[in-house]
């Protein structure tokens, strides 16, 4: 079963999704930039990560098989990511490496909770 997770970017001081509106949640950057940081971050990037999705990046490895949907749209907002495989430890490693480089923050739809890396 696929597992969803929403990269977002909004204050620290909001601990809670409850309540959360477009006004408060700033861009993540410019589709460039974008992929720019998670070439850098993340290990075993690909883009695209199939011919077939040009607007779908990912690490694809042993420990672990991720997708990222790259919009078109500028600035990007939201990025939406697919985990299709892999142990929570090293899955919640490669997005809490994300997160630290970026500020941005994890969500999940699912669980209608921001991801807190700490706990």
């Amino acid at each position: 079963m696929t597992r969803q997770i929403d990269l977002i970017n909004i204050s620290k001081t909001i601990t809670s999704f409850e309540g959360v509106t477009n006004a408060d949640m700033l861009p993540l950057g410019r589709r460039s930039e974008v992929l720019s940081v998670l070439s850098k971050t993340c290990p075993d990037w690909k883009f695209p990560v199939h011919p077939t999705h040009p607007d779908r990046g990912g690490v694809v490895s042993e420990q672990c098989h991720l997708e990222f949907y790259i919009p078109d749209d500028e600035p990007i907002l939201m990025l939406g990511l697919d985990v299709y495989t892999g142990d929570d430890a090293v899955v919640m490693g490669v997005i809490r490496s994300i997160c630290q480089a970026t500020g941005w923050r994890a969500f999940d739809p699912a669980e209608e909770e921001l991801i807190d890396f700490a706990n």
